[in-house]
């Protein structure tokens, strides 16, 4: 969300049970509003990195493939216009 310049995101989180089954799903629209101010900087550090760390293990990327970030766009409307 924060690499990608997204200004919210839906966050899932599932619920299985000892079983292995799927119990509960919930769900929750995020946006940067949402986050504290000071928490923000700190977070932007953490995206970065995990960004950096992921583009390094993909090696050489075509254009017009999804980008390896996790941002869903592809590379050359997402990362390749960060470089």
């Amino acid at each position: 969300m924060l690499v990608a310049g997204d200004n919210e995101r839906l966050m899932l989180e599932l619920f299985f049970t000892d079983e292995e089954r799927l119990e509960a799903v919930k769900w929750i629209n995020v946006t940067l509003s949402d986050i504290l101010h000071s928490d923000l900087e700190r977070l932007n550090n953490i995206a970065e990195t995990l960004r950096t760390k992921r583009l390094k293990k993909a090696g050489k990327i075509g254009r017009n493939v999804l980008c390896p970030c996790g941002s869903g766009k592809k590379y050359k409307k997402c990362c390749l216009r960060l470089q």
